[in-house]
């Protein structure tokens, strides 16, 4: 999941939550059967959608080559992961 982002004046009216399960679908459309993502400031939103948060070093290879993880990131954002199955 790369960002999710509400205008101020429409934070919790639900759009975030619908922006976050559109994206899962469409991955389970995909074939995936997980989303990883990295937060500095919603760890505990995301946690109230069913993420958990993961060590850095449990993310698959190709994840972790990713520019979120790489550069777009700061070293202390939290990875977090969410099954799909």
């Amino acid at each position: 999941l790369r960002s999710v982002a509400v205008s101020p004046q429409r934070q919790g009216s639900g759009i975030g939550t619908s922006l976050v399960h559109a994206a899962e679908a469409l991955a389970r459309q995909a074939g995936a059967d997980e989303m990883i993502l990295l937060t500095d400031t919603a760890e505990p939103w995301f946690r109230a959608l069913g993420y958990e948060r993961i060590d850095r070093a449990a993310v698959a290879a190709d994840v972790a080559r990713s520019v979120e993880f790489v550069t777009a990131c700061s070293e202390s954002a939290v990875a977090m992961r969410r099954s799909l199955e």
